[in-house]
This record gives C-alpha cells, sequence and structure tokens, in this order.
C-alpha cells in the first residue's frame, strides 16, 4: 500500500511512519503481532516519475524491515501467539 501525503513535508511523513509503528508494537493479542516495514521518498523534482519515487519508498521499506528484524526480541514478539510443536 502507498499513502500520498501531497505536498508533505519529511518530518510530518517521518512523524506518521513512527506512530504506525508505534500502534504496532503496542498491539497486544496473543495470537497477532502486526508487523510492517515503511518507507519514505520525497519528490524533490518536477522531472521525478511517480514510479521512481514508488521504487525508492519500496527500497526504504526494505531497509526498515532489516532493521526491525536486527532489533532485540523481534522473533520472540512475531512467534509469542504460535502453538508450541
Amino acid at each position: 500500500m502507498n499513502i500520498i501525503i501531497p505536498k508533505g513535508e519529511y518530518e510530518e511523513a517521518r512523524d506518521y511512519c513512527d506512530r504506525v509503528q508505534q500502534k504496532c508494537l503496542e498491539y497486544e493479542d496473543v495470537r497477532l503481532a502486526p508487523s510492517i516495514a515503511l518507507g519514505i521518498a520525497m519528490k524533490t523534482n518536477i522531472e521525478q516519475s511517480i514510479e521512481d519515487i514508488l521504487s525508492d519508498a519500496e527500497y526504504e521499506m526494505y531497509i526498515d524491515k532489516i532493521t526491525l528484524k536486527k532489533q532485540p526480541g523481534y522473533r520472540e514478539r512475531l512467534t509469542k501467539g504460535q502453538p508450541k510443536n
């Protein structure tokens, strides 16, 4: 999913992403642990295509996911509601 903020500023987008990530971390459920990767890309030049901007945002999402996976407790949080074998 893409969210486009017309005439948005970087800090506005960063704040939005931080709030979404925080809500995922705060969500408490025995079976579900939301995990989301987020990326921000800004169009700074009229000649930039939206496809290029979305590609840049997708790359930032990939970097975010790698960073999240390296955080302490990430795997445990995702598996806490899964049945034990």
